[in-house]
């Protein structure tokens, strides 16, 4: 059959020839039959191409399809040369295409499942029109059943895998015990990776398509020591329990650690201590015989320390703590930590200045004495664990208040005398009470030491001494009481030394008799004046004090 652009040409051809013979007859003939035969042949020749237009059917292309082993083979029945296109898809699955230049007698498309339907068409393109083969059995079917020779081993393929080969898209077909998926090693080989529980057993690998499986012996020689999984260890004494496949009943691993910072020292899992960043790998063997080390694992086990039962101690200037030391994932080892040690300090409350002290450790805790402190003061106290000289875990808090101690003096001490037989005291306050109150003790004593009048206790050193003997020596002596403590006494020496009123009497009193002997005397003179010189030698002569003062104090 010729195609229709083909047709189309011959057309145009004929069109060109009938023209140029009816140009010839037309220089022959005569006018009238030239141009009337002109008329005809274009009236002939578009009928021509007119029913060439509408009359010439498009091209027929139509194909059917044959399964053969590994695919399908498509024959296509056509006589137009032209480009064709095959697709083959599964239902939800990607389509397969193959493009041809020209049309032959058929065409294999292979590497497709086994006893799986698919759906294919035929096209066939002629300038800008798709035409869409056709066939007489429909547009699906299904590929034939593959038998056991299909499939070949090919382990190698992929070290540790199972792996069979086929020309078969065979990747779904496998059943495996666990279903465990096949992974695609190069395009006609499928792989299936043990688990490990099919290791040190048999494993099969059945094919639904064709009803027949393949049997294999995994060897530990299948075993992939990086998806081993190796629990990290929490507790000391360290331990790790590798979870290895449970037929293998042969198979141990032992363990090697390395500190980060020490890496040429290699220790014993029992060795390792907390707080220590390790490295360990393991050895694994079958039959006491090395075969494989494992990849390498990584921790630093955190003993997680809290301190209990803690007990203390006060004086009016220390703080004395005790403590037990607790932990769950080292108890085992508490006591033979020979790097753990503590830190203690305690700061007042209302102060972040710290006053630290000496620890002593103890088997499973240890104790502590801060000493230098200030007395009936409020304090903070931290029990800070360390290993190796690094602060691990949390703090402990303790809140304690010292003991009472005794206050500081009074300062300033003043004494005054409102009157000449009164004493008035004042002081300034103690800087440190040291305790819960603050009372003044007063006392008055005679400079031999004896009490002259009952002990003052007042809330403010402010008061007053009445009613006091003359010519006398007195001792005042204060000291503040904190209710507990009483302070180191403050003292100041006084004395009263006279009576003024009874002093300025008796001045009085001279100066009248003295005025009234002086008197006698003139007048006895001037009656008897032949006893003057007898009075001179017997004159009375009267010497009167200097006034003093009223009162003398002595420090």
């Amino acid at each position: 059959m010729v195609g229709q652009r083909g047709l189309k040409i011959l057309l145009v051809w004929a069109w060109i020839i009938d023209l140029a013979v009816c140009q010839t007859t037309a220089t022959t003939l005569p006018p009238s039959i030239s141009n009337q035969s002109s008329l005809t042949t274009t009236s002939v020749t578009n009928q021509t191409v007119s029913q060439a237009n509408t009359t010439v059917p498009p091209p027929q292309c139509s194909y059917n399809v044959t399964p053969i082993k590994f695919g399908f083979q498509f024959n296509i029945t056509s006589s137009a040369a032209g480009d064709y296109t095959i697709t083959v898809n599964e239902e939800g699955q990607s389509t397969i295409s193959l493009q041809l230049s020209d049309q032959t007698d058929s065409h294999e498309i292979k590497h497709l499942k086994p006893c799986t339907e698919y759906e294919h068409h035929v096209t066939f393109t002629v300038g800008p029109d798709k035409i869409n083969c056709n066939n007489s059995d429909g547009h699906k079917t299904k590929t034939s059943q593959m038998n056991k020779t299909d499939i070949k081993d090919s382990s190698s393929c992929k070290p540790g895998y199972v792996c069979y080969q086929s020309d078969w898209n065979i990747g779904s077909s496998q059943s495996t015990p666990n279903n465990i998926p096949a992974h695609q090693c190069d395009e006609k080989t499928f792989c299936v990776k043990p688990g490990s529980n099919d290791i040190c057993s048999d494993f099969t690998t059945s094919f639904t398509c064709g009803k027949f499986s393949f049997t294999e012996s995994i060897t530990v020689d299948f075993l992939d020591e990086t998806t081993i999984n190796q629990p990290i260890p929490t507790e000391l004494p360290a331990k790790i329990n590798p979870e290895l496949p449970p037929n293998c009943k042969n198979l141990s691993i032992d363990y090697t650690c390395q500190e980060n910072l020490n890496p040429a020292e290699q220790k014993k899992l029992s060795e390792l201590e907390p707080y220590t960043d390790y490295s360990c790998t393991g050895l694994i063997k079958n039959n006491s015989v090395p075969i494989k080390v494992t990849t390498a694992i990584k921790f630093n086990i955190d003993c997680e320390l809290t301190i209990t039962n803690t007990k203390s101690s006060t004086t009016n200037t220390s703080i004395e703590l005790r403590w037990n030391t607790a932990s769950q994932k080292c108890r085992n080892v508490l006591s033979n930590l020979k790097k753990l040690s503590y830190e203690c300090s305690c700061r007042p409350t209302d102060s972040n200045q710290q006053t630290t002290g000496k620890t002593l450790g103890e088997t499973n805790g240890g104790r502590c004495k801060i000493s230098g402190l200030k007395p009936y003061t409020d304090y903070t106290c931290d029990i800070q664990p360390t290993y190796n000289n690094k602060k691990v875990n949390k703090q402990h808090e303790v809140k304690l208040k010292t003991d009472p101690g005794r206050p500081d003096q009074v300062t300033k001490l003043n004494v005054g005398f409102p009157e000449h037989n009164v004493i008035k005291v004042t002081c300034d306050r103690a800087k440190n009470l040291n305790g819960p109150e603050e009372r003044y003790i007063m006392r008055l004593r005679y400079a031999g030491g004896t009490d002259v009048v009952p002990l003052q206790n007042v809330p403010k050193c402010n008061t007053e001494f009445k009613d006091l003997s003359y010519l006398t020596k007195y001792t005042v002596e204060v000291t503040v009481f904190n209710g507990i403590f009483e302070s180191e006494p403050m003292r100041k020496d006084v004395s009263i030394l006279y009576n003024d009123k009874v002093v300025i009497g008796f001045l009085v009193f001279l100066i009248i008799i003295t005025f009234v002997a002086s008197l006698g005397i003139v007048l006895y003179l001037y009656k008897n004046p032949r006893d003057d010189l007898m009075l001179q030698s017997t004159a009375i002569y009267v010497n009167a004090r200097p006034f003093l003062r009223h009162h003398e104090e002595t420090k």
